[in-house]
């Protein structure tokens, strides 16, 4: 055999070795799944979004948790049949973030958007273009109605201020559904 074939023959019999060498490695570090590639953290096979599971604590146990109380989800069905008929949706448990924002960056925007991010109200009524138009707020005990009656809340005088109606409440009942109705009507004539 002459000298070049010889050396050609080496260089793929090296290349080879190295070939499977490397093949073995990785077949090796990926155990019996095959030839693996690494991919970048987070673009695992339904990884969710990095914020997705921020806060939870990998120690602790969890279970999934009700949405509404058999209370909360009888006055739903209840408002939802009430809304129904003017074409309104019911959301429940809404975050102010989602309802109301600060209208210009100040000193106090950020304590702002953070006590509208931690504080939510019962139930949301929406007109047809999705756009909030009432809100209730079911007080746990009489004397938490009472207060929010007596004392205009801030809470109030700022939904009010930007056209949100507001309920305070024990109950959904049908003095709600003469408020609603009400309500309604005047959001339509204006």
């Amino acid at each position: 055999m002459p000298e070049g074939e010889i050396t050609q023959l080496v260089v793929v019999f090296f290349c080879w070795v190295l070939v499977v060498g490397v093949a073995a490695m990785f077949y090796k570090s990926s155990g019996d799944k095959g030839i693996v590639t690494k991919k970048p953290p987070g673009k695992e096979r339904g990884a969710r979004h990095p914020t997705a599971t921020k806060g939870l604590v990998a120690e602790a146990t969890y279970e999934k948790n009700q949405l509404l109380t058999l209370e909360e989800k009888k006055y739903y069905r209840l408002l939802s049949d009430y809304a129904y008929d003017y074409g309104y949706t019911v959301f429940v448990k809404v975050p102010l973030f989602f309802i109301l924002q600060p209208k210009q960056r100040s000193k106090q925007f950020a304590s702002a958007i953070s006590s509208l991010a931690t504080s939510y109200v019962d139930f949301v009524l929406c007109d047809p273009a999705l756009k909030v138009s009432l809100v209730i707020v079911i007080e746990p005990t009489p004397k938490a109605l009472e207060d929010s009656m007596t004392s205009n809340t801030r809470l109030d005088s700022v939904l009010q201020s930007c056209g949100v109606g507001v309920l305070h409440t024990l109950s959904i009942d049908n003095d709600t559904r003469h408020w609603i109705e009400e309500q309604v009507r005047q959001r339509q004539l204006s």
